[in-house]
């Protein structure tokens, strides 16, 4: 894959906001997707890092970054080359604190069952902690 030729494609607003919206109401992936916007790792990916260098950045457990930023790039968000991460081009108009046409301004009304408010599947404290004391999950193969 040509990262030019990629960065060249821009999906249109209503696209890529549909396509966004559609991971966020995903449950568990949903969660991830929004802790990550709560992070701040999608700009923090606008330049490429290993999972390790963002954990010791967001001050994170690295084991547990690298599971997040797998689901991530699973939902497409963010591409993986070796064990380097970066928002993906498409999307990072979407995703970077600043932009105006950032997706983190979006919340969702409690009718729908998610916000940004809400308690996400990793509260930051668990992020920062590691794993311990979380329950198996499937996604992440968390004990």
């Amino acid at each position: 894959m040509n990262p030019g030729k990629l960065a060249e494609r821009r999906p249109s607003s209503a696209d890529s906001k549909k396509f966004l919206r559609e991971i966020a109401m995903n449950y568990e992936g949903g969660q991830i997707f929004l802790t990550a916007i709560e992070l701040g790792i999608f700009t923090k990916l606008i330049e490429p890092k290993s999972a390790k260098n963002l954990a010791e950045e967001l001050g994170t457990d690295s084991r547990l970054t690298a599971r997040i930023l797998d689901v991530l790039v699973s939902l497409e968000v963010l591409e993986k080359r070796e064990e380097i991460y970066i928002t993906s081009p498409m999307l990072a108009p979407f995703l970077l604190e600043g932009s105006p046409a950032s997706f983190r301004s979006l919340s969702f009304s409690h009718k729908e069952g998610i916000g940004f408010k809400n308690k996400n599947l990793f509260e930051e404290k668990k992020l920062r902690n590691g794993c311990e004391n979380q329950q198996r999950n499937p996604i992440l193969g968390l004990n």
